[in-house]
């Protein structure tokens, strides 16, 4: 069982000649996970932005010391201490929705460095991105097709939750439920 583990866990994409070649990129590109997105409305509203960061605590609670790095909604890469990683809460949010903000985006990864967090996959990621208020006409006012709508009421408007779970989650003897419950 352990092998299965590290070898699962361990198991990454390499990056394909052309990447190699012309961009000069060398390090992985994927990565083996149990990956789930939500998608849902209403996350201008108090109780969705509660339910929200609620489960990005959830996650980070699954995770354990796994939960090793986030990246801010002020944009910042932030390592876990030893009190673990701040995480995004329902005050966060509301003051990015006060002051005009089209969103509000949270991630926490499983990687143990900055630089490791720039440069591959991780095993475990969460991404939480929070529509606050309408979105403006495409490209200022220039529709990209003539298609498309101009504009998308806010009520309307889909934010998501992105999480992805090493393969070793759910290789233990116990059933893989606290993923299913989040």
């Amino acid at each position: 069982m352990e092998n299965i583990k590290e070898g699962l866990d361990g198991f990454v994409l390499p990056a394909p000649d052309g990447l190699r070649k012309y961009l000069g990129i060398t390090e992985p590109v994927g990565q083996v996970g149990l990956t789930c997105v939500l998608y849902f409305r209403g996350a201008h509203l108090p109780e969705v932005q509660a339910k929200a960061c609620e489960c990005i605590r959830e996650y980070v609670q699954i995770l354990g010391k796994e939960a090793r790095c986030c990246l801010t909604p002020a944009g910042r890469i932030v390592m876990a201490g030893e009190k673990g990683l701040p995480l995004m809460d329902e005050k966060q949010v509301s003051k990015r929705q006060e002051k005009g903000c089209l969103s509000a985006a949270y991630l926490v990864s499983s990687n143990a460095t900055p630089e490791e967090f720039d440069r591959q996959p991780p095993k475990c990621m969460l991404r939480l991105d929070l529509y606050l208020k309408k979105r403006p006409s495409f490209y200022s006012g220039i529709r990209a097709r003539p298609d498309m709508p101009s504009d998308i009421p806010l009520d309307r408007q889909v934010s998501a939750l992105f999480a992805s779970f090493a393969p070793s989650l759910f290789l233990v003897d116990e059933p893989p439920i606290p993923f299913a419950d989040l």
